[in-house]
């Protein structure tokens, strides 16, 4: 089906409409600076990998490795980068790129099932799910899981129901993919609703034979497993602290302390569903008012039955296995958006519905476009406001300084992600006054104070030195101060 059919038939607006909700995300991803601190930190992994050649082991900080993610998607930022240069943009379009993939398979599978108006329609509703659209441009591990997700969910369906090989190998392929995003959790968005739908089907021998077990399986441990011993074998403890850690102690155990990137999430139990009620708005809010007036919309012929369990179990098994778990953050509905998109088209076109809310969804569409340009305006305009980065203070740094000599430190621990992401990684940080003596003495240097955490230097600092910049970070603020001759406290005669 060309684009030309596909503007006939469902209307060159709408069509216009769901590209312009696609290339707002893309405007978005170039202007809003990444924000502290999950997309930055990830942005500053995949720069530290492309900058150290090490593309084994993922680094939060120069040296200080991080286990906490395999690397897939650190490998996709990283190779963007390299090629696109360091910059936001390129460290998030591998995340655009892959949803786009993940619409393209949900058009297949709807088309092959129930053809051309339910692609057409759940494509345009996934596009405009919120939490899709901030998927779609961010710089995380969850666009590429959503991408493995779709594609094993799509792939294990078109095998079960084609004599095309290629699908029953994609079905391992993409499970060999989701190992290197996530692990195996990635197992509760795709092995657990597969099984839960042969147990209703009970189509256990059909998918026997259909998929090749052993073949596909040696090709799933070939693609995820030499990483993982590549990377136990290059920070002896990975294997470990991954498998146990990361993928039972964090949602077993309320309160997990051995988090070492992080902190535990507290949410009430059943949070999750709150959080899938909002990430596919508006059509949560549509379904509700269908539910309450045409509750008969719902019952599936038999003839769909099976597809119906199938999409329900992509979306259920997930949700309800997250159910009993408090540390749980939004991103983890964001796999079950693909079976939704699917399972709304499947009510719409079924009960003839699909053509009737085209123009609840131009304005949808409109919306989202208009709120993703605001967003971005905002960050353009008013960063003080909504921005979690310290992308305009290091912007400063780099416009006031005379020389590459002429460095940047910050008054604390530890330097933040985008700190570490927009300075190319030559900030340095300290509490120590002796280091920053040291630190000095190698002629002008740009200090940042923070209101968060005063030293016994700040009051020094601020009545001898010139202010250059002041920028709003979270709660604090950090002001920039050229200190361009060795402060008193760090001469050796100097009595407080």
């Amino acid at each position: 089906m060309n684009v030309k059919a596909i503007t006939k038939e469902f209307g060159v607006k709408t069509s216009i409409l769901i590209v312009c909700v696609l290339l707002s995300r893309l405007i978005a991803m170039y202007f809003i600076p990444l924000n502290d601190s999950t997309e930055a930190r990830y942005a500053e992994i995949a720069r530290l990998m492309l900058t150290s050649h090490d593309w084994i082991s993922l680094m939060h900080y120069p040296g200080e490795y991080f286990w906490a993610k395999p690397p897939l998607s650190t490998w996709l930022s990283a190779i963007s980068m390299y090629i696109l240069g360091v910059n936001p943009f390129a460290a998030r379009f591998p995340a655009w790129l892959m949803s786009l993939g993940c619409l393209a398979l949900v058009a297949k599978v709807a088309y092959f099932q129930l053809g051309k108006s339910a692609a057409y329609w759940s494509v345009a509703v996934l596009s405009t799910c919120i939490y899709f659209l901030v998927d779609a441009g961010t710089v995380m591990t969850d666009p590429a899981l959503l991408f493995c997700v779709a594609l094993v969910m799509v792939s294990f369906w078109m095998a079960m129901h084609t004599h095309q090989k290629h699908w029953a190998y994609l079905v391992f392929i993409g499970w060999g993919l989701a190992l290197l995003v996530k692990g195996l959790v990635a197992g509760i968005f795709t092995v657990l609703p597969m099984f839960a739908w042969l147990i209703l089907t009970k189509n256990w021998h059909q998918a026997w034979q259909r998929l090749p077990w052993i073949k596909g399986s040696v090709l799933t441990i070939a693609i995820a497993l030499p990483w993982y011993l590549l990377a136990e074998y290059k920070t002896p403890g990975f294997l470990s602290y991954f498998f146990i850690g990361e993928h039972f102690m964090r949602y077993l155990k309320p309160g997990w302390t051995g988090d070492l990137y992080g902190f535990a999430h507290k949410a009430p139990l059943g949070m999750i569903w709150v959080y899938f009620f909002i990430g596919i708005m508006p059509w949560s809010a549509v379904l509700l008012v269908w539910s309450c007036s045409k509750q008969a919309m719902f019952k599936i012929g038999s003839v769909d039955k099976s597809w119906h369990y199938y999409l329900l179990s992509f979306i259920v098994m997930p949700l309800t296995t997250f159910t009993f778990a408090s540390n749980i953050i939004y991103p983890y509905v964001f796999p079950c958006l693909p079976a939704f998109a699917l399972w709304f088209a499947l009510i719409a076109v079924k009960n003839g519905i699909d053509r009737r809310f085209k123009g609840f969804f131009n304005n949808v569409a409109v919306f989202m476009i208009i709120a993703s340009l605001v967003t971005t305006g905002l960050f353009i305009k008013r960063p003080e406001h909504v921005s979690k980065s310290n992308n305009l203070i290091i912007d400063a740094w780099q416009n006031d300084r005379q020389s590459d000599a002429e460095g940047l430190i910050y008054s604390m621990l530890q330097p933040e992600y985008s700190t570490m992401f927009y300075s190319s990684g030559l900030v340095k940080a300290t509490r120590d006054e002796v280091e920053l003596c040291n630190y000095l003495r190698h002629g002008p240097q740009y200090v940042i104070l923070n209101s968060d955490e005063p030293s016994q230097y700040d009051e020094f600092i601020e009545n001898t030195y010139q202010k250059i910049f002041v920028q709003k970070h979270r709660n604090r603020f950090d002001t920039l101060y050229r200190v361009d001759s060795l402060p008193l406290f760090c001469k050796a005669d100097y009595q407080d």
